[in-house]
């Protein structure tokens, strides 16, 4: 997002306001997985990793992509905090504290999330403009993802190896939960209402299991 200003002498300033949604970093890769099998295979990555992508095998896909270091020429992949920076210190401290440079949410939850947008942009976001869009068919707020792999796997195992290898990620997610937290009961959000409650429930689940 960005803002023009301009003073009474027609000087002109530019601010910027970046922001971005995290996701569970497990549940982030497994998507794509799923995704990478549905395109294939018109985008493709390695030979190795293509194999376990037609044979249905997460696990192995995973493997390989450790194996090969995270070589996979697929430019979205493997980390999803280097989205925010390569370093992950700089972007824990870029998404964190009063006044962070980047404003972050979840797809956790994320009525709640556009709702806290308009809350705190309420420059660039109207409130009511955004109950309008999560009460219309546009909206996915509310939706869940009704497919399910054709092969079945140890959701178990798979992410504990996940959580060995993309650790930077969970750090990341860690960062972000506990940064959304604060914000949203520092925000203008009735505390009282049912999707906050569950919100916060899930952002509490998921802090205690990454602490655990």
């Amino acid at each position: 997002l960005s803002m023009i200003d301009t003073d009474p002498n027609h000087n002109h300033s530019f601010s910027f306001h970046p922001f971005t949604m995290v996701r569970d970093p497990y549940d982030r890769l497994v998507s794509f997985f799923y995704y990478m099998q549905s395109i294939y295979p018109h985008w493709t990555s390695t030979a190795a990793l293509d194999a376990m992508v037609v044979e249905d095998d997460f696990i192995g896909w995973l493997q390989k992509m450790i194996e090969q270091k995270f070589e996979t020429k697929i430019v979205t992949l493997p980390f999803m905090y280097k989205a925010v920076d390569a370093n992950i210190d700089t972007a824990v401290k870029l998404i964190s504290g009063n006044d962070p440079e980047i404003f972050i949410l979840t797809s956790d939850c994320v009525e709640v999330s556009l709702r806290l947008l308009a809350d705190k942009k309420a420059q660039f976001f109207d409130a009511e403009r955004v109950d309008r869009f999560l009460q219309s068919s546009s909206s996915n707020a509310n939706k869940r993802d009704e497919t399910s792999p054709a092969k079945k796997f140890n959701h178990t195992l798979a992410k504990s190896i996940h959580k060995e290898y993309f650790h930077d990620d969970w750090k990341l997610y860690n960062a972000s939960l506990f940064q959304m937290k604060n914000v949203l009961i520092g925000s203008n959000l009735n505390a009282s209402d049912a999707d906050y409650k569950e919100c916060m429930r899930k952002i509490d689940d998921k802090l205690a299991y990454m602490k655990g």
